[in-house]
């Protein structure tokens, strides 16, 4: 279980580093992450690690607001999570 934990975590820094800087939408990056990951992620799977990811104190991810719709949620990795993505 931890190293699908790990394995998921990783494809979602990975997608999120091949954005280039620009915000994924939450439903897009799932969906990248379960076009690799079998079986697909569960919602307490997704919910538990983008909670991890996402965490202070140094968060490897962040949540970005959308200039038109405020019920999109989107996310961009942070420099914590390239160094996270680039010591795995």
């Amino acid at each position: 279980m931890i190293r699908r934990t790990q394995q998921i975590r990783k494809r979602i820094l990975e997608t999120l580093l091949c954005a280039q800087g620009y915000a994924v939408p939450e439903e897009t990056l799932r969906s990248y992450v379960d076009d690799f990951e079998r079986p697909p992620t569960t919602d307490d799977e997704w919910a538990a690690d983008i909670k991890f990811l996402s965490d202070p104190p140094a968060p490897r991810m962040v949540k970005v607001p959308a200039a038109m719709d405020d019920k999109l949620i989107q996310w961009t990795i942070t420099e914590a999570g390239r160094a996270l993505l680039a010591s795995l």
